[in-house]
């Protein structure tokens, strides 16, 4: 578990919400935890339209996902959308 100083919080928050603004647009509007999507109600509206198609419906959570993650690919999908070193240097250093 990591801890991050008050400041280190401040400046991924303030990262977050600058990456969320311009990214936003590269990501699936289904995925519904992200704020602005519907949330579980946005989830569950998307589900009721296509019960009709399909008998089915399959939740799953993957176990430590955040933390399994490949951190070098993470970076190298991240180096398509942002081209400010700076940025990319700042998340690194969280990353790691």
């Amino acid at each position: 578990m990591e801890w991050w100083s008050s400041q280190d919080a401040l400046v991924l928050k303030a990262i977050s919400l600058v990456l969320a603004e311009h990214l936003k647009p590269h990501l699936s509007r289904r995925c519904f935890h992200l704020a602005g999507t519907g949330g579980l109600k946005g989830a569950v509206r998307e589900v009721s339209l296509h019960l009709e198609e399909h008998t089915f419906v399959f939740r799953t959570d993957v176990k430590s996902y955040y933390a399994s993650i490949n951190h070098h690919l993470l970076m190298d999908m991240l180096r398509q959308y942002i081209q400010e070193e700076e940025v990319l240097a700042l998340l690194w250093g969280y990353l790691r």
